[in-house]
């Protein structure tokens, strides 16, 4: 694998669990859109194609990591044509780019490209989004694939870890139980959860091993989201009695949502020399590192 790295969205979740991976490895660089508190990211807004094309023809990347997204699946629902300008037509720039300088492209899907019927599922399942936001990112496979030689499209499920900026499932459900607040979480939606720092590196020894093609990147077992949220309270010693399990349709979410879903990650598991981190791992390595920052995590 070359050397030269540029992770597009450094400043998420995702993107910086990317960041502390790749650091210690290769030349690597990090963008933000919105806001950041690293100094040494560089701005890049998916939506000024001008911009883009500035930024990544200075840098010349041998590999470019997308995990910038609007991520907000009630936002897509409501606002498709503004959020396309993000997740389809940003990312297309990315695509052309890529293809004009040889670089490779490291783009993260979802479960949300399937139904939630029959999950979990593979990679050779058929994709059949229910919403918008399944929609977008079933698009961009599709572009990625048809435009693309060295690509890799890593299909992620619920994926949590310690950020400043407090929105993953897992630190939304700290804060609030923490705090005494009841939470309404769906008894009927299954998610494979995913340790962001694991995801990571499961990129970076992918990539190492000459990796390219679709790959499920999720954790290792598919749970309830109520499962997964009475674990949260477990692992954090939080009072459960205040997680209040609820049916999907009484959220009255604007987005439908795949119910039996989830991700079957064997196929990543035989190409990594480490087991992928489950629900349960993941949590305590989270709650370790909470520990070791005083509670901050970040």
């Amino acid at each position: 694998m070359s050397r030269k790295i540029v992770v597009v969205g450094a400043s998420g979740l995702v993107g910086n669990a990317l960041m502390s991976e790749f650091i210690p490895y290769y030349d690597t660089t990090g963008t933000f859109c919105k806001s950041s508190s690293n100094p040494n990211l560089i701005h890049l807004d998916l939506r000024d194609r001008n911009e883009v094309r500035s930024v990544l023809l200075r840098i010349l990347p041998d590999v470019i990591l997308c995990s910038a997204a609007e991520p907000n699946v009630e936002l897509c629902e409501i606002d498709p044509a503004g959020t396309r300008l993000i997740n389809v037509a940003g990312l297309q720039t990315l695509i052309e780019l890529a293809a004009e300088i040889g670089a490779g492209l490291v783009y993260f899907s979802s479960e949300y490209v399937f139904d939630g019927i029959n999950g979990p599922y593979s990679e050779n399942d058929t994709r059949n989004p229910l919403n918008e936001y399944g929609r977008q990112k079933a698009e961009c496979e599709q572009r990625i694939a048809a435009q693309l030689d060295r690509y890799m499209i890593g299909r992620v499920s619920g994926v949590y870890g310690w950020e400043k900026r407090r929105k993953n499932f897992v630190v939304r459900l700290i804060d609030s139980l923490g705090s005494g607040h009841p939470v309404k979480v769906p008894y009927d939606q299954i998610i494979t959860p995913t340790y962001a720092p694991s995801l990571a590196r499961s990129v970076r020894q992918l990539l190492q091993s000459g990796y390219w093609g679709l790959i499920h990147l999720s954790g290792s077992r598919p749970l309830l989201r109520t499962e997964f949220a009475n674990l949260i309270a477990t692992v954090f010693d939080l009072d459960a009695s205040l997680i209040v399990p609820t049916a999907t349709p009484e959220l009255k979410l604007h987005a439908a949502r795949p119910r039996s879903a989830g991700l079957a990650a064997d196929k990543a598991q035989t190409l990594l020399d480490f087991p992928i981190v489950g629900p349960r791992e993941g949590l305590e390595l989270m709650k370790q590192i909470g520990t070791v920052n005083s509670g901050a995590g970040i």
